[in-house]
């Protein structure tokens, strides 16, 4: 199969497509066939060398979050092969991440994709919503309190709302 790599740290010219082995999913893993990879400021600090470098003759992939449908089902995991789902694939480095034709995830760190968007737009939600979930409980947010997040956090202002904080626009 064929995902995205880096074999060094550097500039954006260090990233290739490469053709690697199709991961098999272990124990509480699931398989995903991607149909949609977002990339990340993360993706960014990786390759430029802000994560570790992968091992002389080794390479790391690239791609945080993913969109696709369940594969393959690892023992003790419990999704159906072909439910379309969203995922964080976690740790900031491996040899097989989200921009790959398929990615292994652990089964508690993916959900249903959501309806009515493409894969492209759902890709984009996992980390985005990690962050907005981490940031409201960070700021201790909750009922009866206001924010005013820029227009570019769309995903913050929903995790306000759903935790009864007002929001307000800009």
């Amino acid at each position: 199969m064929r995902a995205v790599v880096y074999r060094s740290v550097g500039a954006p010219d260090v990233i290739e497509v490469a053709d690697v082995d199709l991961p098999e999913p272990g124990m509480f893993e699931i398989r995903i066939k991607v149909d949609a990879a977002a990339l990340n400021p993360a993706d960014v600090a990786a390759w430029s060398g802000l994560f570790p470098a992968p091992a002389q003759g080794s390479h790391f992939g690239l791609g945080w979050d993913v969109a696709g449908a369940v594969d393959a089902v690892g023992p003790g995991a419990a999704w159906e092969v072909g439910t379309p789902v969203i995922a964080i694939v976690q740790g900031a480095t491996g040899v097989v991440r989200a921009q790959a034709e398929y990615t292994i995830v652990p089964s508690n760190t993916l959900a249903h994709a959501p309806t009515g968007i493409d894969a492209v737009h759902a890709s984009t939600i996992p980390l985005n919503g990690l962050t907005a979930a981490q940031s409201v409980e960070l700021l201790g947010l909750g009922e009866g309190q206001s924010v005013a997040p820029d227009g570019q956090r769309q995903s913050m202002a929903e995790g306000c709302r759903a935790s009864g904080v007002t929001v307000m626009s800009m």
